[in-house]
């Protein structure tokens, strides 16, 4: 499975744009887009953890499913099986 970090970047690769036409696209930081791509914030080596606001961001302007983000940022979605 690959991470949100390798699916934005693969994504710039298969679609041909940069970092700053993705921002553009998405409403978020070029430098942003960068530190998700890598993974780990630079200033203090921690893993970065986008917000839901991002995520939504990144869906819209990448125009992917808000879910296949999530999964991809970690978030799992096991709904409870509903008794009748």
């Amino acid at each position: 499975m690959s991470t949100l970090g390798q699916f934005i970047k693969k994504y710039r690769d298969d679609n041909s744009i940069s970092m700053r036409d993705l921002a553009l696209k998405c409403d978020i930081s070029h430098g942003y887009i960068n530190k998700l791509e890598k993974g780990i914030d630079p200033r203090n080596g921690k893993p970065v953890i986008p917000t839901v606001e991002t995520i939504n961001k990144l869906s819209s302007g990448m125009n992917v499913p808000v879910e296949h983000l999530l999964a991809l940022s970690g978030v799992s979605f096991n709904q409870p099986d509903i008794a009748s």
